[in-house]
């Protein structure tokens, strides 16, 4: 996924905590005078003027990187930046020391002063696997650092994602001991925010497997951490036609990739599916081994690949099949409701509407985040009439569904639903190509609702 530009204010804000985990943990003079020198750099960053994406101290990456992976595309534009938290508690405590955190507790903390931050510590042993997740509370953006207990940075991370402001690191602990934890607001923003620090274990890699593809299959695989990769190896012949679908978890991002025998790429996808999913449709050009590979998504500089389990399917690709009609009306409506939210930026209507997975992808908790984001909705070119609409089922949950609507000949809108509890919900939308160049225009005719 293509990263966001953020201006100089993040570079200084990640020299301030790296400087200030040295000053908590040392205390000696050459600590004090990094802190005041990344305290002067923020002071002098231009708060309107960009600057290049900040490259994070050690980012993580896959061991080793999938054969010409791509990231996302993004016609998003950068939100802006978070309120002031008008609500200011008393200041945390100036003595140096940090608050515990408990393996797997989440703990609320608040940021009273502009450019204050707030320490933690956390118990590990060496090569642990650290997961700290800092979830922002009405609009603050967060930025965390983990760190040795001598300062020395482990990791960093300003956003889970172009789209959520939120902080998560994924990390080994390369000693054993007291690990910090330091969390600012970005551009020296102050609010309110739930930590959570724990020791993730991954399972063992047993989804690695050579498949049959008689029928339809599912199976099931776990992205334990950045660097996992799971393959999938089957027999295909020439001229079938097939579905391939990885369904994560609410949170987890998955990227596909389809080889051919000549370990040749010759498909890839990151969010052609519903909210984060990854689908591949692709007709076998000639018999032979194919490899399919599960990798976590890469969202770009300083954001966090999201692990975590998902469904591998395998079908074969029949095509669109449109929404039955006594359902195609209640798709359309929540469909065009939220469309016209998101042309007017009725921010309330938006949150309401919003499903499980968008809820998780933007980091969203209440009306408040969504005011946010505002700037990255509204840069969405959604202006035009309506020429057409048309829904469809999910390719592999009948509880959901593909809502298109048409602004002009090769302009198409596509919005992802999902059955919530009896109301249709919106996880997903983008541009798209024309839900018919698959030849299921016919089929589809005269159930789109409007």
């Amino acid at each position: 996924m293509a990263p966001l530009a953020k201006n100089a204010g993040r570079a200084a804000a990640v020299l301030l905590l790296a400087a200030s985990l040295a000053a908590a943990c040392g205390g000696d003079d050459q600590a004090q005078q990094q802190a005041a020198q990344a305290q002067s750099a923020q002071a002098q960053a231009a708060p309107q003027q960009e600057a290049p994406p900040a490259q994070d101290a050690q980012q993580e990456q896959p061991a080793a990187q999938p054969a010409q992976r791509q990231q996302s595309d993004s016609d998003q534009q950068q939100a802006a930046p978070a309120e002031q938290d008008q609500q200011a508690q008393p200041p945390p405590s100036d003595d140096g020391s940090a608050i515990p955190l408990a393996d797997g507790q989440p703990l609320a903390a608040r940021i009273t002063d502009q450019n204050g931050v707030q320490v933690f510590r956390f118990a590990a042993a060496e090569g642990d696997w650290i997961r700290v997740s800092v979830d922002g509370k009405n609009g603050m953006d967060p930025i965390a650092v983990l760190a040795q207990a001598d300062g020395t940075e482990i990791a960093s991370n300003d956003d889970v994602s172009r789209l959520n402001r939120d902080s998560l690191i994924v990390a080994q602990s390369p000693v054993s001991g007291t690990l910090q934890i330091t969390v600012a607001g970005y551009d020296g923003g102050t609010g309110a925010f739930e930590i959570t620090a724990s020791k993730h274990e991954p399972t063992a890699d047993g989804e690695d497997a050579l498949i049959s593809i008689v029928n339809d299959i599912e199976l099931r695989g776990v992205l334990d951490t950045p660097e996992d990769a799971d393959i999938f190896e089957f027999d295909g012949r020439a001229g079938r036609s097939l579905l391939i679908y990885v369904d994560g978890a609410i949170g987890a991002d998955v990227y596909l990739q389809l080889f051919d025998g000549d370990r040749s790429i010759v498909a890839t996808d990151d969010d052609g599916g519903h909210g984060l999913d990854a689908e591949i449709s692709y007709t076998l050009p000639a018999d032979g081994r194919y490899v399919i590979e599960v990798w976590p998504a890469a969202n770009g500089v300083g954001q966090r690949p999201q692990i975590g389990p998902y469904r591998l399917f395998i079908r074969e690709n029949l095509g669109l099949v449109p929404v039955a009609a006594e359902g195609a009306d209640a798709v359309a409506a929540a469909g065009l409701s939220f469309l016209e939210a998101l042309r007017t930026s009725d921010s309330a209507t938006i949150f309401s509407l919003a499903g499980p997975e968008a809820l998780a992808a933007w980091g969203w908790e209440s009306k408040l985040d969504v005011d946010a984001d505002l700037d990255k909705l509204a840069s969405l070119p959604l202006q035009g009439d309506d020429l057409q609409t048309a829904a469809f089922r999910g390719p592999v949950d009948p509880g959901r569904a593909r809502f298109y609507v048409q602004f002009a000949e090769d302009n198409w809108f596509r919005i992802e639903l999902v059955d919530d509890g009896g109301q249709w919900a919106v996880d997903a939308w983008t541009h798209a190509a024309s839900p018919f160049d698959d030849g299921s225009a016919d089929d589809a005719d005269g159930e789109a609702g409007e």
